[in-house]
């Protein structure tokens, strides 16, 4: 098992039932522990309403003997597009390539990487950048930074993960 197989729960343990996690629930795994554990991302439709559905998320550690794979992960973007280069997409981590005055104006300079938020715009896209860094109750947090770039002043450092939420969510269809 790796990261971001989609798996199946065929045993609870401690932390799977103070969670309400019930045997065959699906999640993916988020990351896989130096001791060997899963981190595992559940995630399941509770209901639907006119103004969008509402689920449940829950991150649970879980041991593999405790899991059963249900998709592997295989990343297999260069035959979706038939060899051509893949259109930038939204969490695709990106890189600022040219200085503007209105990105400097915004905080952010060329070198500086952040996240593809949302779809194109008027030939812009929202990147989300690292705002300033604020200690909240002992913890550093870091602020988001939005930013509408130009997308010809980026390059994309690395592509997102296949969604997985959506395959999950297909597997819980809307009735």
């Amino acid at each position: 098992m790796k990261r971001y197989d989609i798996v199946k729960l065929i045993k609870q343990n401690e932390m799977c039932v103070e969670k309400n996690i019930a045997i065959g629930e699906e999640g993916f795994i988020f990351d896989v522990e130096e001791t060997g554990d899963m981190i595992v991302f559940f995630h399941e439709t509770l209901t639907h309403t006119p103004f969008g559905d509402d689920y449940k998320h829950d991150i649970v550690r879980v041991q593999p003997q405790n899991l059963q794979i249900v998709k592997p992960f295989e990343f297999d973007d260069t035959d979706m597009y038939e060899g051509k280069v893949r259109p930038m997409q939204e969490y695709d981590i990106v890189e600022l390539t040219k200085d503007r005055a209105e990105y400097l104006a915004a905080g952010v300079k060329r070198g500086d990487r952040g996240w593809v938020n949302l779809g194109k715009r008027n030939g812009f896209r929202l990147v989300m950048f690292d705002g300033e860094t604020q200690n909240i109750d002992g913890i550093d947090v870091t602020t988001e930074n939005p930013v509408g770039i130009l997308e010809e002043d980026l390059i994309v450092v690395k592509q997102n993960i296949p969604n997985t939420l959506a395959y999950l969510k297909s597997r819980h269809p809307k009735k």
